[in-house]
């Protein structure tokens, strides 16, 4: 639901397939407008990028003028960078995306991605984004976990979502009270950008041991996650909300749901699972 949500991914040449290493590049949008940039034209209306992001343009002209002007000699406004604000000014979201909007790349179905618990009994915490994509289809790996969830769930936020997206997040981790050092001071943060570290260390750990031991790493996740043996792997968290959206958000239940996925991991039945 909110945006910012970060996640663990692994893009690799084949959905099946087990490499050791891979790079991965996410870039995100920005809202400066550096220099040097050329406008060919305007998009049109239909088409979406590869991607799967993007905009329609209200007022190209106003767009043309501000971006001429931060970028030309002699302007009053030369060498400034156009804020969020100014370039929403001429542009509105695709009709599509009226609604519940979720973020990319966590809608992305070659990716793994990770929400947020808090507190001990574990609960989902507030600022878990999760919902489902506008973009992409529900993969068959979670088809039958995510239909049990729209079943539980009725009505709630009927017409406010994709109901056959690709949806997210597929686990999670502690996201909050997460102590760090920093310039030999420690402190306490919160956010998904600690539960997905968390989730990769412990995803690292049993690679390195299925490595030790001769094995195949574990590439690709998510069939395994949603598999009879992953599913029994990880804590399955039924309390808690992601209100947003003007919205009370979705609710965790049993099973799979759109704020924490199918759970936090159990290391020693993640070990057992994986055949260590």
């Amino acid at each position: 639901m909110r945006t910012g949500f970060l996640v663990l991914a692994a893009f690799v040449a084949s959905a099946w397939a087990n490499p050791s290493f891979h790079t991965m590049r996410v870039h995100e949008a920005r809202s400066d407008v550096p220099d040097g940039f050329i406008k060919k034209a305007a998009a049109p209306v239909d088409t979406m990028l590869n991607l799967r992001i993007a905009l329609k343009q209200t007022d190209m002209a106003g767009l043309e003028q501000m971006l001429f002007a931060v970028s030309t000699p002699g302007s009053e406004t030369y060498g400034q960078h156009l804020t969020k604000e100014e370039v929403s000014t001429t542009t509105h979201h695709v009709i599509s995306l009226v609604g519940i909007n979720t973020t990319f790349p966590s809608g992305c179905p070659f990716m793994t991605s990770v929400g947020a618990t808090t507190g001990v009994t574990e609960t989902a915490a507030d600022f878990s984004s999760g919902g489902f994509s506008n973009f992409f289809g529900r993969p068959s790996y979670q088809a039958s976990a995510v239909s049990s969830y729209l079943t539980a769930l009725g009505s709630t936020n009927s017409g406010k979502f994709n109901t056959s997206g690709r949806a997210f997040p597929d686990v999670s981790a502690q996201g909050e009270n997460v102590e760090i050092v920093v310039g030999g001071q420690t402190g306490l943060v919160a956010g998904t950008s600690c539960s997905s570290p968390i989730f990769a260390s412990v995803i690292s750990l049993l690679n390195d041991q299925l490595l030790t031991a001769g094995k195949s790493p574990l590439g690709f996740l998510n069939p395994f996650l949603y598999s009879s043996a992953g599913v029994a792997a990880l804590n399955d968290i039924t309390t808690g909300s992601n209100p947003g959206c003007n919205t009370n958000g979705f609710p965790a239940k049993t099973g799979w749901d759109p704020v924490t996925g199918l759970g936090t991991p159990n290391f020693a039945k993640l070990k057992a699972a994986v055949g260590l």
